[in-house]
């Protein structure tokens, strides 16, 4: 009997100790509003909420990646930004192929990984730090 009550209350703080851990290690969510799309030469962003850009365009080719935050285009190893400057503190990464871009969620969003795929390759879609968003 004291057994099944010794195996009762490790359960019990176990569990107690995972909770407060996960509680702990939550992303704070960045209220921010982007439009991507295609342009001839790459993709450009449109930031209308949390951003200190508004128009951020480049060329990514197959393979390759970028970076972008609250402040433009980001180093993809270090994060660090200056937290004082009032905008949202938001870190994802871009990846694009000739009819997809994949979106990797790296501080600041509820959403690890975004696809956006397209037939012909023309892109139009909003996304903030929930998701997709549907605007038109």
């Amino acid at each position: 009997m004291n057994y099944n009550l010794l195996i009762l209350i490790s359960l019990v703080l176990g569990t107690h100790s995972v909770s407060v851990a996960q509680s702990e290690t939550e992303t704070k969510l960045a209220p921010f509003l982007i439009l991507v799309e295609s342009t001839d030469n790459g993709l450009k962003f449109t930031c209308p909420k949390g951003c200190g850009w508004t128009d951020l365009s480049f060329t990514l080719y197959e393979g390759e990646s970028q970076g972008v935050n609250q402040e433009g285009m980001a180093n993809m190893i270090s994060n660090q930004l200056n937290q004082e400057n009032g905008l949202a503190d938001f870190h994802f990464e871009v990846k694009k192929d000739d009819k997809n871009i994949y979106l990797k969620g790296m501080k600041g969003t509820a959403w690890l990984n975004l696809s956006f795929m397209s037939g012909d390759g023309k892109f139009h879609q909003y996304f903030d730090e929930y998701g997709t968003r549907n605007m038109d």
